[in-house]
């Protein structure tokens, strides 16, 4: 049905031992090596869709006896898993406090998630494998970080999970957090599943006068007020009152704790018990807490109370930044840049392509579009392929004619592959209901045909909506509508058409906020029907080298075809042309038969089958008409090519 062997990331020594269920009907499961960057990529990607939840694939991070699972057979751990089914708390919100805690992870949405009722998972990475009876506390880690919302069965030692989603439901969403692993982080406290009942009194951690205090009552306060009480299930209510108590206990301005305390609890409503909480607190001043200040800190929202919690120090009169987000540079992971477009585009960017009007820039961009539709190479560069979806602000039928030409021009059909266009009607995305219904409708066919790698936006101008793109404001908001747009589906490329300057022809038209948010931007230029792709602006990675089109009339439209590499007035050789005639010259003759250079070019190039053939194609035909070679008249042989008036001696 579905399987992970394509994620293993066999050469990196940094490997997690995990577990894959083909469906929950299979407790014999599938052992194997993948790094967390795999594991990520996998259900960020490629996580599949079923018509059903219960034939999903589960993944748990741990092995097994004999791969079978039981709580009995748990062998190791590799990394601990959290469930929220609450139907209350955003993923969104998770991320805040992870990111906060500093803890690597990745949240991503159930199969029966919907935005009005959340629900996700989490994996967290550990740093070594651990034993089975050390999961617990690990886990409750992970809730006290949380807010003591995971579900009961994150505490079960056996529990897999689901990655997918179901035909028609919500497709998966994903939120990396960078960090460190969760057993490599400090000072973090334990909370057991909802609605357990705290330790016995003989048990607890903190008598009264014990344990870390808050720098001062004010920030203790803040820290409990950045919550809602209703936030938490109860066992994580306890903790965080507990925390209050230990955190405030001794303090100046600690005589109103238990004041400030009931009325923080009069935000749940009809369900606060005045009299319930003031036993409570006696319970607290007479047998203490199990937590203070550090898990105060690690379970509020606020930024102050968090910081000082985490960095155990004294606080100064500096603002507090709006998170934790730091990371050891060790704890990095190196991930090499992944393409959409080989050379050209890296996956996860924002990209621009501008020229002047009629420069060609819909063709290009229609031509990517269709490539990575497809999975056919963009003229010798291979692609991802995926979903696309094309933002049109023209007519449907010029642009069905493109399509068109590109299919007849590519010999690819269209007519499987996973590309929309919108139908007839720009985008307004400064307007927020119309940014909405794009993404919305967008989500309509990830469901059915997976997550978008490609979203065009043709041109900047007719889906801009109402406001100035000269305007540094406007343009923002523009470039922060589709940065949300981009990070709704993790590894997407954002690609914008527009204009060149009324009078800088050399950059883009509009406030230069669009090319500071740019990954990598390309300028289209066309002389005298030759359009040049050149790269002016690439923010990681290499430059890529220009490319060369002439525009091919097919039907009642036109299509690209490559041409090289501009070089001055004479144009160059592509890299896949100059590998076809080094191929030829490797045979030491002036004549080569076809079969024999076309078999031992297919051994030097690294594409499929197809790309192979075009691409021979391709490198011969320019080959011969700039007069590199001549093609015998029966069509069976090459010949190098020789210039008149020379002898062979």
């Amino acid at each position: 049905m579905f399987s992970l062997d394509h994620a293993v990331e066999i050469r990196n020594p940094a490997e997690l031992s995990v577990t894959y269920f083909e469906s929950k009907t299979k407790p014999a499961g599938q052992r194997i090596a993948m790094t967390w960057p795999a594991i990520c990529d996998w259900i960020e990607h490629q996580a599949p869709t079923a018509a059903a939840k219960g034939d999903l694939p589960l993944i748990k991070l741990a092995t097994f006896a004999n791969d079978h699972r039981t709580d009995a057979g748990l062998e190791m751990i590799y990394g601990v898993e959290g469930d929220y089914d609450g139907e209350a708390i955003q993923p969104a919100d998770a991320v805040a406090l992870l990111q906060a805690a500093g803890i690597t992870a990745l949240v991503y949405t159930s199969p029966s998630h919907s935005q009005p009722a959340p629900r996700w998972r989490i994996l967290c990475p550990l740093s070594r494998a651990h034993a089975p009876d050390e999961r617990r506390a690990l886990v409750g880690q992970l809730n006290a970080v949380l807010g003591g919302v995971l579900a009961v069965e994150s505490f079960t030692p056996s529990q897999a999970y689901y990655v997918g989603s179901v035909t028609g439901g919500h497709p998966v969403q994903c939120w990396r957090c960078n960090g460190r692993a969760l057993d490599t982080v400090e000072g973090l406290q334990s909370v057991g599943p909802a609605l357990q009942s705290m330790n016995t009194r003989e048990g607890r951690q903190f008598k009264t006068g014990e344990g870390q205090r808050a720098p001062d009552y004010k920030i203790a306060l803040d820290g409990l007020h950045s919550r809602h009480p209703s936030y938490f299930e109860r066992s994580a209510w306890l903790a965080i009152s507990g925390a209050f108590f230990t955190a405030t206990n001794g303090l100046a301005g600690a005589e109103n704790a238990e004041r400030d305390w009931q009325t923080w609890n009069e935000g749940h409503g009809d369900q606060n018990d005045p009299s319930a909480n003031a036993r409570t607190w006696r319970d607290f001043q007479r047998n203490g807490s199990d937590f203070d200040f550090k898990t105060l800190g690690r379970m509020s929202a606020n930024a102050n109370a968090a910081g000082w919690a985490f960095f155990n120090g004294k606080a100064y009169s500096m603002p507090a930044p709006p998170r934790n987000f730091f990371i050891r540079v060790a704890d990095m992971v190196y991930r090499p840049p992944e393409y959409l477009i080989a050379t050209l585009i890296e996956t996860d960017t924002m990209s621009l392509l501008f020229g002047d009007p009629a420069a060609g820039k819909s063709f290009v961009a229609i031509d990517l579009a269709c490539s990575v539709a497809t999975g056919a190479d963009f003229h010798g560069n291979a692609v991802k392929s995926g979903a696309v979806f094309y933002i049109a602000g023209e007519g449907r039928n010029g642009l069905k004619r493109r399509f068109s030409a590109w299919e007849e021009h590519r010999g690819v059909s269209l007519a499987n592959a996973n590309i929309f266009t919108s139908d007839g009607a720009a985008a307004q995305f400064l307007d927020a209901a119309s940014a909405q219904m794009v993404a919305a409708s967008v989500d309509a066919l990830v469901a059915v045909n997976g997550m978008p790698r490609l979203i065009v936006v043709d041109t900047l101008a007719r889906n801009f909506g109402p406001g100035n793109e000269n305007s540094q404001e406007n343009m923002g908001q523009f470039i922060a509508t589709l940065d949300g747009l981009k990070n709704r589906y993790p590894g997407c490329v954002i690609l914008i058409v527009h204009h060149s300057g009324h009078s800088e022809k050399e950059r883009s038209r509009g406030s230069s906020v669009l090319k500071g948010a740019l990954d990598c931007e390309f300028k289209i230029i066309n002389r005298d029907g030759e359009i040049t792709l050149e790269n002016t602006k690439m923010k990681d990675g290499p430059t890529p080298k220009p490319m060369l089109f002439k525009l091919e009339t097919v039907g009642f439209s036109a299509a690209l075809e490559y041409q090289g590499e501009p070089n001055g007035e004479k144009r160059g050789l592509s890299p896949f042309q100059q590998l076809a005639l080094d191929t030829f010259n490797s045979f030491d003759r002036d004549v080569v038969s076809v079969e024999d250079w076309r078999t031992a070019f297919y051994a030097r190039h690294d594409g499929t089958d197809d790309a192979k053939r075009k691409t021979f194609k391709n490198a011969s035909t320019v080959l011969v008409e700039r007069q590199h070679l001549t093609l015998a008249d029966d069509g069976r042989e090459y010949h190098k090519f020789k210039l008149p008036g020379l002898i062979d001696r």
